[in-house]
């Protein structure tokens, strides 16, 4: 499932980009998972950054690790939904954004159906389409 999200760095660049719902992505931290061309988008490459390991299926892969490093604004049809402070993992090889199982939670998502693409916020009646 997919969702929008307003990316605003500490570097003072931002971005709007799509981002899928892993809830398989655990992490104590909200979190986001970035590919390395919307870091540098960011200018993330300008900060500095702890390298760790993160594990995949099979495998460990190394992650820099940005620490407080984004506000992440959730959207639905321009409409400003709820903002989050995240933690940024980037990985090479990496195609596209995923939001952590802590960060779904810090936004307030609520599935109603991964294979519908519907979900709400958290106490909100209005049913959200997946973008």
């Amino acid at each position: 499932m997919r969702v929008r999200i307003r990316l605003e760095a500490i570097t003072g660049k931002s971005t709007e980009i799509v981002a899928l719902l892993n809830s398989g992505a655990e992490s104590p931290e909200p979190s986001i998972a970035l590919p390395t061309e919307i870091a540098e988008e960011l200018k993330l490459n300008e900060l500095k950054a702890e390298t760790t390991y993160s594990e995949e299926a099979t495998t460990y892969v190394e992650v820099k690790l940005y620490k407080k490093a984004i506000k992440g604004t959730l959207l639905d049809n321009g409409e400003e939904l709820t903002s989050v402070i995240l933690d940024v993992a980037v990985a090479e090889g990496l195609i596209e954004p995923l939001l952590s199982d802590s960060a779904i939670d810090a936004f307030n998502i609520e599935i109603i159906s991964f294979s519908k693409g519907l979900w709400r916020i958290r106490g909100e009646n209005k049913i959200r389409k997946n973008v």
